[in-house]
Order: C-alpha cells, then sequence, then structure tokens
C-alpha cells in the first residue's frame, strides 16, 4: 500500500499485518495503525517533527513500514 499527500494528513489503519507500506506527507502528520501481532520493520522519517513507533519491531521482518513526512509528525501504532 502507497499513500503520498503533498497537504494533508494521512491515516492508514490494518486489520491484517501488511506486507509493505509506504506513506509519506509533504505539509501534514503521518499515522500507521497496525495489529500488535506481527513484528514490523519500520523506517520513520520526519524534519520538523517527531516521530513514534510503537509496535514490535525487527531487522529481519517481511512486514515493512515505510513512514515520512517533512512538515509533521510520523507515529506508527499497534
Amino acid at each position: 500500500m502507497t499513500a503520498e499527500s503533498v497537504n494533508g494528513k494521512i491515516s492508514a489503519n490494518f486489520l491484517d499485518a501488511p506486507t509493505m507500506v509506504t506513506v509519506s506527507s509533504v505539509n501534514g502528520s503521518v499515522d500507521v495503525y497496525v495489529p500488535g501481532t506481527a513484528t514490523y520493520r519500520v523506517t520513520t522519517h520526519t524534519v520538523t517533527s517527531s516521530d513514534k513507533v510503537k509496535v514490535p519491531t525487527s531487522d529481519t521482518s517481511p512486514h515493512v513500514i515505510n513512514a515520512s513526512s517533512t512538515n509533521g509528525s510520523v507515529q506508527v501504532f499497534s
């Protein structure tokens, strides 16, 4: 799943653990909600705000999340 925004928040919610998620916003926050029943390989990036990752992580997980925002917070939660 891929989602992009220039001016606006992105909120992505998953009932099952996704294989690949890529979300990015220029001016807006990015929130990703995934089940806590899997581990995730998470990469976040923000220039002017903060990021929070509150999911089980593993560098070898097949479930990949890439989330970024230039001017907004980035949060990945279960």
